[in-house]
C-alpha cells in the first residue's frame, strides 16, 4: 500500500470519531463535500466503504475500525 494522504486519513478519523460528516467538516474547517471526496478517494485506495450511513450520521465498517 502506498502512503496515504494525511488529509484523507484525517477526514476519515474525524468522521469516524464524530460519526457525522458535517460535524467532521466543521471540526476540520473544510466543507462537507471535501470530507466526502476525501473519504471517496480513501475508499478507492483501501477497497472498503469505510463508513456506512446511519440516519443522519455514519458508522465505521468493521475493516475501518481495524484500520483505525
Amino acid at each position: 500500500m502506498s502512503r496515504l494522504p494525511l488529509d484523507q486519513v484525517d477526514a476519515f478519523v474525524t468522521a469516524a470519531r464524530l460519526r457525522n460528516l458535517t460535524r467532521a467538516a466543521e471540526k476540520l474547517a473544510i466543507t462537507q463535500p471535501a470530507v466526502s471526496n476525501a473519504l471517496r478517494r480513501l475508499r478507492e485506495v483501501l477497497g472498503d466503504e469505510l463508513v456506512t450511513r446511519r440516519g443522519r450520521g455514519v458508522e465505521p465498517t468493521p475493516r475501518a475500525l481495524a484500520l483505525w
